[in-house]
């Protein structure tokens, strides 16, 4: 027998079976068990929730983004003049949002 195991049977349980340290070591192995079991089902539940909300918003989510550098909002005489330039020929539709 492997003597790691050896040592474990005999300090995990004490010799006389209705010991409090058999009552209290059979609680705690119990309690460790189910907590680390319940975080498991948490940790995998929380997973799956994230895979399905990136699965149903990802067709949503704009491939570029176009932000200022300075200020808060571009003005509204200015949307007509970004998709109508001519250096920006990869430009296709200019829409205000909001």
């Amino acid at each position: 027998m492997n003597l790691s195991l050896l040592f474990a049977r005999r300090y995990l349980l004490a010799k006389r079976s209705t010991n409090a340290v058999n009552i209290i070591t059979v609680i705690s192995i119990t309690v460790v068990a189910v907590v680390t079991a319940a975080m498991a089902v948490v940790l995998i539940t929380l997973n799956g929730i994230s895979a399905l909300v990136d699965k149903l918003y990802s067709p949503f989510d704009q491939d570029v983004t176009i932000t200022l550098r300075e200020g808060k909002t571009y003005p509204r005489d200015s949307l007509p003049l970004i998709g109508s330039q001519s250096r920006n020929n990869g430009v296709w539709n200019v829409q205000e949002t909001g």
